[in-house]
């Protein structure tokens, strides 16, 4: 599958199929996506799989903004892995958003740890216990 451009380590490509399944998955009816919507489903599903480390990993997969899922995307368009309609362009993919923003700041990666969904964090909430929290427990 990436023999012809090898911009972007193999893994990264069955990594975009993945999540692409994964927003599917979700679907109460199987429908079309659009490329923003797989760049959320990206997002959600790589800080499951990877925690802290997912920049790290997209990274070391030479993925390096959102506009590289959509040349991924693409290049799985043109191999006949993928399908696309008319309106779908490469523009749908570029800024979704930025990457220190999405995989580092301000999202609580403690969360699954605590069994609690995986949301943003509210840097102004860490030292606020939570009105049913034991008193004798550390806030965590």
């Amino acid at each position: 599958m990436v023999d012809r451009a090898r911009r972007y380590d193999s893994a990264a490509y069955l990594f975009v199929r993945q999540a692409l399944d994964f927003a599917l998955g979700r679907l109460k009816k199987r429908r079309h996506i659009t490329g923003q919507e797989l760049l959320r489903a990206i997002a959600e599903y790589a800080k499951k799989r990877f925690g802290p480390l997912t920049r790290l990993v997209f990274e070391e997969w030479g993925v390096r903004e959102t506009l590289d899922f959509g040349h991924i995307v693409f290049e799985m368009v043109d191999r006949g892995i993928m399908t696309k309609r008319p309106e779908d362009t490469i523009e749908d993919f570029r800024n979704g958003y930025d990457f220190f923003e999405e995989f580092n700041r301000h999202f609580d990666y403690l969360s699954e740890l605590r069994g609690t969904d995986a949301l943003p964090c509210d840097p102004t909430s860490a030292d606020k216990p939570s009105p049913d929290a034991d008193p004798t427990m550390p806030n965590v």
